[in-house]
């Protein structure tokens, strides 16, 4: 499914390879993180992006 929600303040689109380097920057940075539980993308999580991009 291809979703996408649009408003003037903010876009929602499925992720593709090119956010790869953007997510995982993001993931990376505690401030970013620090509410939400698990490994994220440091962990096993890298391998998901890809199978889900």
């Amino acid at each position: 499914m291809n979703l996408h929600f649009e408003t003037a303040r903010l876009l929602l689109r499925p992720r593709t390879l090119e956010h790869f380097r953007a997510c995982l920057r993001m993931d990376q940075d505690p401030e970013v993180t620090r509410f939400i539980p698990g490994p994220g993308m440091a962990g096993s999580g890298t391998g998901t992006f890809y199978r889900g991009a």
